[in-house]
């Protein structure tokens, strides 16, 4: 059964500013879903090799009390932390980041800048659960050929956080990445209450509404 429809948002993200942000309510407040804060979608931007202004990269800045999960759809990122992490992440490839009492990161698009091509990608904020917002920071990479997947029926589904991945979260959660074949269904995990799904191109039906 669907709850609501909610339309993301345009804003502007340092130099990109072909990004939609979700979830929001029908007042334009911000609210969650479970603990998924904020859904950010970098839409497709594609720039030719030494064009990349100098500004489009995301500047260190802060977290607390969160996690963040970045995926890459297209192009190439390199994921710096006060942790000492250096990692760049590409298509398919994960960066998961537990902010806790704080870190400070930076994202920056060497690659694309030097070699030109296409970038899109998503990242995805969770708020942590009470008692765990001062965790220790941590930060993982995941391989694209790492990433666990199953396929069936025309879908392909892999699980990019939770509980049977390398990215666990202190408290029940799923994240998939599902990529479905014209006229093929994805049962998500009956076990959580409140779900959400974030189309990323196409069109979906849920039970049978569009």
């Amino acid at each position: 059964m669907i709850d609501s429809l909610v339309d993301a948002r345009q804003f502007a993200a340092g130099a990109i500013r072909t990004a939609l942000a979700a979830p929001v309510g029908p007042d334009d407040a911000p609210r969650t879903i479970g603990p998924f804060a904020v859904v950010a979608h970098a839409l497709p931007l594609a720039s030719p090799p030494g064009e990349l202004p100098p500004d489009f990269d995301v500047r260190p800045h802060p977290h607390i009390g969160l996690a963040a999960v970045t995926c890459m759809l297209e192009g190439h990122t390199t994921h710096r932390d006060s942790l000492g992490s250096r990692q760049e992440v590409g298509p398919g490839g994960v960066n998961f980041m537990i902010a806790g009492r704080g870190v400070v990161h930076s994202e920056r698009f060497e690659r694309l800048r030097t070699l030109g091509g296409t970038l899109e990608l998503l990242q995805i904020l969770l708020a942590l659960p009470d008692g765990h917002e001062e965790l220790e920071p941590r930060f993982v990479h995941v391989a694209p050929a790492d990433v666990p997947r199953s396929s069936e029926g025309g879908a392909l589904v892999r699980r990019l956080a939770g509980d049977d991945t390398e990215l666990p979260f202190p408290a029940p959660v799923f994240l998939h990445d599902v990529q479905l074949e014209p006229g093929a269904r994805y049962l998500p995990p009956a076990a959580h209450r409140e779900r959400a799904v974030y189309v990323v191109s196409g069109a979906i039906a849920i039970d049978g509404s569009p």
